[in-house]
């Protein structure tokens, strides 16, 4: 039987997004109302001015607001998030998802405000509408296709971003938001996953002081030699017994 506990632990990025963005996207929309819910998306959305007066709660909210349908985008991040999840864990998923979204819009958005500043695009584009989970699924797609846990995932992710991408990329020799940061997540995503995903570094083990020490090889001497026995033939020994010249064990002990 799986580790439920753990194996909610090990998803919980994916968890939690979905959930919030289900929040947001769905439950929302009736309860606010036609206005309230324009005046949400307005608030929430990553252009030039928001970023410049509300950054760090547009980025946070504009990934779990989907203004189409929400469930195809709820679903496709759903199930990326989760198969990134597999392979990294979810605070390492979290990174790298956060890192599509946030230089994705970055860049595009800098990239317009510059083009704004040179006269190339009309002011009036400072208020773009720019919401979506979008980066968030492309930097989880290529993650997953550069090293995910199973080759059936790979090729998955692969197959969905082949289908979606040329719309993703729609207009970008024109160097819209979209597709330029569309472009960015996949590169930022691809890149941090390299980054996170390396294996870790085998130290070489050192000893224990509670380990056990080897026992000491014995030590080997030399057998003694043993003293010469006399000759039993020894004509002086042969002589003394025949002259019954011989003594006890206790006189000579004595002697």
């Amino acid at each position: 039987m799986p580790d439920l506990p753990a194996l909610f632990r090990r998803h919980l990025t994916a968890v939690v997004f979905t959930v919030l963005s289900v929040l947001v996207s769905v439950l929302l929309p009736p309860l606010l109302g036609t206005h309230g819910w324009t005046a949400l998306v307005s608030w929430a959305s990553t252009n030039v001015d928001n970023l410049c007066d509300h950054p760090v709660e547009a980025l946070a909210v504009s990934a779990l607001v989907c203004v189409s349908p929400p469930w195809p985008d709820l679903a496709l991040a759903a199930v990326a998030l989760a198969l990134l999840c597999v392979r990294l864990g979810s605070g390492r998923t979290a990174v790298v998802a956060a890192t599509g979204h946030i230089v994705g819009t970055l860049l595009s958005e800098g990239l317009l405000a510059a083009r704004i500043a040179a006269g190339q695009v009309p002011d009036g584009e400072r208020a773009t509408l720019d919401v979506g989970p979008s980066y968030v699924v492309v930097a989880a797609l290529v993650a997953v296709i550069l090293g995910g846990a199973r080759r059936w995932h790979r090729l998955a992710c692969a197959a969905v971003l082949a289908l979606t991408m040329p719309r993703l990329a729609e207009g970008i020799t024109g160097l819209g938001v979209t597709p330029v940061g569309h472009l960015t997540a996949l590169v930022a995503g691809a890149i941090i996953f390299r980054l996170v995903a390396r294996p870790p570094v085998v130290r070489a083990a050192t000893p224990s002081a509670a380990s056990p020490s080897p026992a000491p090889e014995p030590e080997l001497t030399a057998a003694p030699v043993p003293e010469p026995v006399p000759d039993r033939a020894d004509p002086a020994a042969l002589t003394a017994v025949a002259d019954g010249d011989t003594a006890s064990p206790r006189e000579a002990a004595a002697t």
